[in-house]
């Protein structure tokens, strides 16, 4: 934009938040996209995904057991795709093959009908280990039984006589969307799964065969035109996928593996949008996919009111009530700190089903079974406590886990003992459907899931029709307080008790609150909303069984603007088996409930471990890209001829900056200019707003490790040309202008004139014909004023309206 004067706005603020077109690289209108965190839908209107996640089965007639791994052409034209039996005890298969589509259109409608417009689709394809090539599981009709891997190797060309596998997994999915897109339904499709896929390393041969694999998707998928394709999603929970592996990542190898997937897509298919998941505060942690360093469009989260098992061994009279505050003030951390745009995809409470029992044991802490979170009565709650304040924050969607009661049974080891892991067996009641298929075919007018609702989906339902008020989550202080603040774990007062740790004579630990303070290694200054994690050493607790076992407890917490924390200990309640010193009644010896291990780590900052003693009031340094993320540039001077650009992930603020030259000032959310910014004559100065990313060089330079070991050099990423807005700068005039209504007219209009001149009391008009003639004139006291033109002969007239110092011209039409 070129300047024509030099303009000074000295104390004036300039607030720029004027979002682009599609956030993708070269993305069209007509297919989904992002402004700022508003989501807009192929027909350019703005939308709030309501997410539903649901995976898809895919199943083979013929004899059970025998459809080979490397099926023909012939052979996959038999295969179908339907409900899931993961959520069914009857199973989805009293459709016949021929109608399997229709078992999934119903389950769509349903949730339309809850007010969803939104499915997430899980795929059935997963990487192999340590080879090229994708299992595809297809399960057995009629029984649903089976679950046998499809061999799906490169090369990914969907054509049915190359590569028939790909053919039926790529259709499939553009099957699923058409569907959908019969409802008004959108879609984020995860199409490929497997702890293969984030294990890997960016250059290494399973990175470069998922490569491979995104680029022929979304080749096909671009040549289709899906318009309501929200989204591909490359993995949902990275974090915990990549959680104990041998070979650690580093922050900057894991911005260069979610690069290499956005660029596959992106190169082939720019018109959509892409997204990785995250899963709690870990993601910032070492072996974590912190969102705010991947260079994808929006992160999805999943949050859950409880992060353990254990959190359940409090008083049973407020469990709800401390799970939800704890979520919520979990939550706030994610809004107030992740600075791209976000959508929850994934969120529940598990309640009970009267069909199918969670547990017939109660657990005697808590006086409930903890295969189950409550009952219908307490999931209904918990989506009523916290659905309007996620949906009224900056979280640009809301999503359920999941759409019915999952029929998973308890898995079998070797020994033929039960060994299904505790949160699996929860899981299986977070559906909010009960177990039983829906009506098969449905009266007009019905999906045939109205009576498995349980009460959250009926709530759901109501609010389809009549949403709840606007209640935003409070805002949270600026300064210490961990019961609005913080994730507060353990929902118990602070105390100050120091012991020996007894399990190492002469080690003293922290045992109560622990306080300190995160700031910057470079420049001291705090940072905020740095996440402080630590663990317990072994102690005693309840398993699945009731048993007493031995366990590990982990306090979290988080930082506030000046960079404190209160990290707080767990106060042993009685009943817990323990003394006041956290030493089990039994005597084991086995019990030690002091702070140790501290881990500190935030958005776009390195981890700092502490393994030894700490005191209280210890300072913390870590590196940081932080001031990336919100950027203020302060007394920058760009000379004529020269060219410096200036760029910010959120926001960008100016003070006292001068430009004779060339230079881009963008962000993704404001660019503010304040206080004495000047552009030059001939100086040209682009201002706008687009999605920015961290490059991984940045992430390398910065020393933002996440595991031991040496960083690798590596290859910044391309940079995608900018869209531009042009903005033009004006001084201020003074106004005049009417508002003629209705036009055309025949009759009465009514004349409303805009001003800001206070001495234009009287204004003057005359009416103009088509031959030049005036056919009325008046004179009228007041900004506002009639005239009648009945009279007149149908035409087009010209009006001029003017008072001492202004006058105005405007068209009207007499019909």
């Amino acid at each position: 934009m070129k300047l024509p004067a030099r303009l000074r706005y000295g104390s004036v603020v300039i607030l720029i938040t004027a979002a682009l077109l599609p956030t993708g690289a070269s993305a069209q209108l007509g297919y989904i996209h992002l402004q700022g965190d508003q989501f807009i839908d192929e027909h350019g209107d703005p939308f709030y995904p309501m997410v539903m996640n649901y995976y898809v089965d895919y199943f083979y007639q013929g004899t059970e057991g025998m459809f080979p791994a490397d099926p023909t052409a012939l052979e996959v034209g038999t295969l179908r795709f339907g409900r899931s039996s993961l959520w069914s005890c009857v199973g989805w298969y009293n459709y016949p093959p021929v109608q399997s589509q229709q078992a999934f259109l119903q389950d769509m409608s349903e949730m339309k009908a809850q007010g969803f417009n939104t499915v997430r689709f899980v795929s059935n394809a997963t990487k192999k280990e340590g080879v090229a090539g994708f299992n595809l599981s297809a399960k057995y009709h009629p029984s649903g039984q089976g679950g046998i891997a499809k061999n799906m190797d490169p090369p990914y060309d969907p054509d049915l006589n190359t590569n028939p596998v790909v053919w039926f997994h790529f259709n499939t999915i553009l099957a699923v969307c058409s569907l959908a897109n019969t409802l008004g339904m959108k879609v984020i499709v995860e199409p490929v799964l497997g702890p293969e896929l984030v294990r890997c390393f960016p250059n290494d041969a399973v990175n470069l065969d998922h490569i491979a694999f995104l680029e022929a998707l979304a080749q096909f998928l671009a040549a289709h035109q899906v318009h309501n394709l929200l989204a591909y999603e490359f993995y949902g929970e990275p974090t915990f996928a990549d959680q104990g592996m041998g070979s650690q990542h580093t922050k900057a190898q894991i911005c260069e593996l979610a690069h290499s997937w956005s660029n596959a897509v992106r190169i082939h298919d720019p018109d959509h949008l892409v997204t990785i998941g995250s899963v709690y505060h870990t993601d910032v942690m070492y072996e974590g996919w912190d969102p705010m360093l991947l260079d994808v469009d929006f992160a999805t989260i999943h949050v859950y009111p409880l992060m353990d098992e254990w959190e359940w061994q409090q008083d049973p009279a407020t469990f709800l009530a401390a799970a939800t505050e704890r979520y919520s003030n979990m939550f706030k951390f994610y809004d107030a700190h992740l600075r791209k745009p976000y959508i929850v995809t994934e969120t529940g409470f598990s309640g009970e089903d009267p069909f199918v029992q969670c547990s017939t044991t109660p657990n005697p802490l808590i006086g409930y079974p903890m295969t189950c979170w409550g009952d219908e009565t307490h999931q209904n709650d918990f989506l009523e406590a916290t659905f309007a304040g996620i949906r009224d924050s900056r979280c640009a969607g809301y999503g359920w886990w999941i759409y019915m009661n999952m029929h998973w049974l308890p898995e079998p080891d070797v020994n033929n003992v039960n060994t299904k892991p505790l949160n699996t067996w929860k899981e299986r009641y977070f559906g909010i459907l009960r177990f039983g298929d829906p009506v098969s075919n449905p009266a007009p007018g019905t999906t045939g899931g109205e009576g498995s609702r349980k009460q959250a989906a009926q709530t759901m339902a109501d609010w389809a029709t009549n949403p709840p008020a606007y209640a935003p989550f409070g805002a949270i202080p600026p300064t210490l307080d961990m019961n609005e603040r913080y994730y507060n774990q353990y929902m118990h007062p602070p105390n100050n008790i120091t012991y020996d740790n007894p399990n190492v004579p002469g080690s003293p630990n922290q045992y109560g609150t622990l306080t300190g303070r995160v700031v910057d290694a470079a420049t001291g200054e705090p940072i905020a909303g740095a996440v402080v994690h630590a663990n317990n050493s072994t102690h005693m607790g309840l398993d699945i069984n009731n048993n007493l076992v031995p366990q590990i407890r982990a306090y979290v917490t988080y930082t506030d603007n000046d960079g404190w924390f209160e990290l707080r200990a767990l106060d042993p309640r009685p009943g817990l088996l323990v003394n006041n010193n956290g030493n089990p009644l039994d005597g084991s010896g086995m019990s030690d409930w002091t702070i140790q291990d501290i881990k500190i780590a935030g958005h776009a900052t390195e981890q700092v471990q502490v393994n030894g003693h700490f005191e209280q009031g210890d300072t913390y340094e870590v590196n940081t890209l932080q001031p990336r993320i919100d950027r203020v540039v302060e007394n920058e001077y760009v000379a004529q001829g020269t060219t410096e650009h200036f760029d910010a992930l959120a926001s960008f603020t100016t003070t006292g900056v001068v430009i004779d030259g060339t230079s881009d000032l963008k962000a993704r959310y404001e660019v503010y200019l304040t206080a004495e910014f000047h552009a030059a004559q001939g100086s040209e100065t682009h201002i706008y707003t687009e999605p920015v990313f961290f490059t991984c060089d940045e992430v390398y330079d910065a020393d933002l490790k996440s595991a031991t070991g040496s960083n690798a050099h590596l290859v910044a990423r391309e940079r995608v040309a900018p869209r531009q807005m042009q903005l033009q700068f004006a001084l201020p005039v003074e106004e005049f202008t009417v508002d003629i209504h209705p036009n055309p007219t025949n009759g009465i209009v009514t004349c409303l004139v805009r001003t800001t001149d206070a001495e234009a009391t009287e204004i003057t008009y005359l009416l103009v014909d088509a031959t030049g003639h005036v056919v009325l004139r008046s004179s009228v006291s007041g900004l506002r004023f009639q005239i009648d033109l009945s009279a007149l002969a149908p035409g087009t007239y010209v009006m001029h309206l003017s008072t001492g110092n202004h006058t105005v011209e405007r068209t009207l039409v007499k019909q």
